[in-house]
This record gives structure tokens, sequence and C-alpha cells, in this order.
């Protein structure tokens, strides 16, 4: 059905023909809401122009429907009790939540996302260390190899065994890409839905987000395609989601954290989080900084979100944590 009224009409008057005599019939309509000109996707071939799929067609109708889907009023959907919280780490990160991590190369932002992914696999909270129920977590690495992961892994579960909280078998589920994903392919798309489908994640780690698509950086219509299939991906296993991209480069004395290329980084994240070296950090005799200032490029959604202002680097040598 074209998105008007002559088309959602029409498509009305073709579904009632068909009734008694096709096996099956559903009513599809375009998905997404605009072209890169600006045009509004009214259509299939708009549909297809945008980059979707015959499988992204939204349906609105289908043959066993008996009476209309009517949305619920006010008193009905205010009849739900869905006040509290659905936390995975407790004031840090709820089911559902998107969050994107951001920070200059080499200052350990993907160190913490990993730890983040361990800590909540074993039960752990990330930065108070208190217990918390475990998640199961699927990390999907689209930048490094399999040695070099399970270096970065091997060390962070010993710290968790060392705590007193072992990773449960299943909890974390490990995919190496370094070949990245391209999410804009068909094939890219369903393998990453097919893996949601079967881990089932309580949280999805993906990324860096610029191994995610093959298309420039800084191309809206190739992040918005990439983040649809990311939220599907999020709606399939109604988990918490993940990602890392750099930070932008500045000539001043403080280096932004909002994440470079495309604005839409910018308005998808319930949560969008930087990590910055803090003014006069020492640096590790591995090279990192000593402390790093934690900050909000888009802030939490209300009140109930507490993260810290600031990480300090762990000693390897007293089995401490690497943030």
């Amino acid at each position: 059905a074209d998105r008007d009224e002559p088309g959602q009409r029409h498509a009305r008057q073709v579904f009632a023909s068909l009734q008694g005599v096709a096996a099956c019939v559903e009513i599809v309509e375009a998905a997404g809401e605009g072209l890169s000109d600006g045009r509004r996707i009214k259509d299939a071939a708009d549909h297809l122009e945008a980059g979707f799929t015959p499988a992204d067609f939204v349906v609105t109708r289908q043959e066993h429907d008996e009476a209309p889907d009517l949305a619920p009023d006010l008193h009905e959907f205010l009849a739900v009790d869905d006040e509290a919280y659905d936390w995975l780490i407790p004031h840090v990160l709820e089911r559902g939540d998107r969050l994107i991590w951001t920070g200059a190369e080499g200052c350990g932002k993907s160190m913490q996302t990993r730890t983040m992914a361990v800590c909540i696999a074993a039960g752990l909270h990330p930065f108070d260390r208190a217990v918390i129920k475990p998640g199961r977590v699927l990390f999907i690495d689209c930048e490094n190899s399999e040695r070099k992961t399970r270096k970065h892994f091997r060390y962070l579960e010993k710290v968790a065994r060392s705590k007193g909280r072992r990773v449960p078998d299943g909890n974390l589920r490990i995919i190496c890409r370094p070949e990245g994903i391209d999410l804009l392919s068909e094939d890219g798309a369903a393998w990453l839905l097919e893996r949601v489908t079967a881990h089932k994640p309580d949280l999805l780690c993906i990324g860096p987000f610029y191994r995610l698509h093959q298309a420039d950086m800084n191309d809206e219509r190739a992040a918005r395609l990439a983040t649809v299939i990311l939220d599907r991906a999020r709606a399939k296993a109604d988990c918490a989601l993940i990602t890392e991209t750099h930070a932008g480069h500045g000539e001043g004395p403080v280096r932004p954290v909002r994440p470079i290329g495309s604005s839409l980084l910018m308005r998808w994240p319930e949560l969008g989080i930087g990590i910055r070296r803090t003014e006069n950090a020492e640096r590790s005799e591995s090279g990192h900084y000593m402390t790093v200032d934690v900050v909000q490029w888009r802030g939490a959604r209300d009140d109930e979100y507490s993260w810290p202002r600031q990480l300090t680097w762990g000693s390897k040598d007293r089995d401490e944590w690497p943030w």
C-alpha cells in the first residue's frame, strides 16, 4: 500500500477481493521516514531506494484480522504498571538502553567495554563492584583478532575469579569479526539478527561503529540504515546495546568526546558517555593515563542514572580491574 489514503484504500479493496482465494494475504507499507534528498518515503520504490529490503516492509493487516486493531485509549494505556526500572546495571544501564561509548585512541574505552561485559556476565557492578544479577552478554568484536581478544578477556576473567565471581558457563559469548560487518548488506543484517536470536543476550556489545558498515562515516543515510538494523537486533532480544566510536579531534587543551561521523550518532542513543584524560594525569608504565574524566555528551533521560565522574587505572600486580 502507498502510504496515503488512496493507496491504503485501494489495498483494502484488493485485500477483500482475495479473501477465500489466496492462501495468505497481508497488507504491507514502506518502512522509514525519508530519503536523503528530503523526499518522504511513500511507496515500494522509495522503500527499496532507501536501502530497505522486502523483509523490512511493515505489516499493517493480515488475513485473519476480524476487527481493526485499535490503539489503547488513555486509561488503558496508563493501566499498565511499568514504573519500576528494569536495570541491567543499577543506575547505569537499563534493559533496552543504547549506549555509545567514546574516547580518544588508546585511552582505554575498549577495555572499559570489555570490563563491563565481564562484570555483567559475572554479576558485579562495573563501577562500585556490588553484587548484581548476572546477565547474558553477546560480545561481537569487529576490530581485533581472536588472539588479541583472548589476551584481554583472559586477564578480566582472572580478576572476576579473584573476586569470587566466576563468569557462569554460557553467560559471555564472544565473536571476533576483525573484517567487520556490513549491516547495510542483506547478508550482514541477517547474520546479526540470527546471532541475537540464537544467543538471546541481555546485553549486546558490538563495534566499533565504524566497522559496522562500509560507507563514509559522515553519511547520514548509511548511519541511519545501520542503526535500524541495530535497533531490530536490540528489539528482538529486548536487550541493552553498547557500541564504541572514536571521539573528535580537537586542537585546544581539552579534546571533545562527542562521536565523529554522522550527526545521527548524537541523536540515536539514550546514553552518550565519553572518557578523556584528566588534566595533568600521569601515565602508567604501559602508557595509559592513570585517571580519566567521564563526560556525558548526551545526558541520561532522568536523575535515576548515576555514572562516575572519573575512572582510575588499576594494578595488574594486585589483580585489579583495568578501570
